[in-house]
């Protein structure tokens, strides 16, 4: 097969609803990550950590689809949270955005059991990075994401003596939320949930009952002749609990957009605790008791059938090259191949600059106009412009299956 040269050129058109936006909740917290014996099978502790993230998703398809048609159109969404809970079992947990089952091995490095796209590595001083793949609508959706894992102790949260279930009236939708908090972890959903309700995920409450919460949202569009587009959410909440049953928190939203600035009045969201029930937070695999079982099929990625040889999910570096691939079922044979050789380069893009980044913190959420401490995004988004060369060395169509496979590499 003649081999043909090409340039990195990666665009990324992510198509949003916004009143599809989860706002998810983080505080700060500053414990060691907890690395047990070194000689043992199993790098960190069991228990509870917090997971603080920044990650970049793209839509492969719709970046292939628009280039194309020489459209240079392109959207990034990024998201960033601080303070979500997550509970680690034998070195393994669940990404709280995605859902992802994530599992660290003793190497160090990072895969999933269910996604075999999924390829990342954690450092010794708790820092995690990741990238891989999962199928949204129907839509090829590259994620990457860097992030920090830090343990919590018992003796840092709160005690019994605030476990129970509270209720309360959320004033911004005038609906009642049950709370729960159990073992220092806090958690809610709606008394009556509704179709399109979010579910959040759990956080964590301090010694003294106080938490602080918040999450940001942002997308950017550029698409030639009709102008840039912006849109930011930016979600903080302040609680306490009281020793003798009661809760209030306040929340703040500040959205701003294109044309567009709503600075919200904070409201305040008083509640009493009407039960000491125990009720479990985590299911027995580190997924919250409340989530549903349709977002975790939803961010799964099947394996292709009728595989080549050559074909490996996950990206490897050898002689000097990074050597990528990368598969997509449509029955447009040349669409197919686009998406593939779109899906390989862009995994080749997104280790660079997770690689780039890694040395940076993830940056926290500013109260601001929510594009401050973007690392990850500018630098992904700096290489995508810039482009980088790369040679296809493989594809293959199967017909049988309307598959394509596609194989590049790209000097190191």
């Amino acid at each position: 097969m003649k081999l043909k040269m090409k340039a990195i050129n990666i665009r990324y058109f992510i198509y949003i609803s916004v009143t599809s936006i989860i706002l998810l909740f983080f505080s700060s917290c500053k414990t060691s990550p907890q690395f047990t014996d070194p000689v043992a099978t199993q790098i960190l502790a069991d228990g509870v950590y917090v997971f603080n993230t920044e990650r970049v998703l793209r839509d492969i398809d719709f970046e292939a689809m628009y280039a194309a048609y020489g459209i240079s159109a392109n959207q990034t969404v990024t998201k960033k949270s601080e303070g979500n809970a997550v509970l680690m079992q034998g070195d393994s947990f669940a990404d709280p955005e995605s859902g992802i089952k994530l599992s660290i091995n003793i190497d160090g490095s990072i895969t999933s059991p269910d996604n075999s796209t999924i390829q990342g590595r954690l450092d010794m001083n708790g820092s995690v990075m990741f990238s891989g793949l999962y199928e949204e609508n129907g839509h090829t959706i590259l994620i990457s994401l860097k992030g920090v894992l830090i343990y919590q102790s018992r003796d840092s949260l709160a005690g019994n003596e605030f476990n129970g279930i509270y209720k309360a009236v959320d004033s911004g939708t005038g609906r009642n939320q049950v709370i729960m908090v159990n073992n220092g972890l806090y958690m809610w959903e709606y008394e009556t949930p509704e179709e399109g309700d979010f579910l959040p995920w759990p956080i964590v409450v301090e010694a003294d009952g106080t938490f602080n919460t918040g999450f940001e949202f942002t997308a950017r569009s550029v698409m030639p002749g009709l102008g840039e587009t912006f849109f930011s959410t930016v979600h903080s909440s302040e609680g306490k609990l009281g020793t003798g049953g009661n809760i209030l928190i306040q929340n703040l939203t500040v959205t701003n957009g294109t044309s567009m600035v709503e600075n919200q009045v904070p409201f305040t969201l008083e509640g009493v605790r009407v039960s000491t029930e125990d009720r479990k937070i985590f299911s027995e695999n580190g997924i919250p008791e409340f989530s549903s079982g349709e977002k975790q099929s939803a961010y799964s990625m099947k394996s292709p059938k009728n595989v080549p040889g050559w074909y490996n999910e996950q990206l490897v570096s050898e002689n000097g090259f990074y050597i990528s691939c990368g598969s997509k079922s449509y029955d447009d044979r040349d669409t197919a191949l686009r998406i593939a050789e779109s899906i390989a380069a862009g995994k080749i893009i997104s280790r660079i600059g997770l690689e780039l980044s890694s040395s940076t913190e993830t940056g926290s959420i500013s109260s601001g106009d929510g594009v401050d401490g973007d690392r990850l995004y500018e630098t992904i988004s700096t290489l995508a412009a810039k482009g980088i060369p790369y040679t296809v060395t493989e594809s293959f169509y199967d017909e049988g299956t309307g598959t394509a496979f596609v194989r590049v590499e790209s000097a190191l």
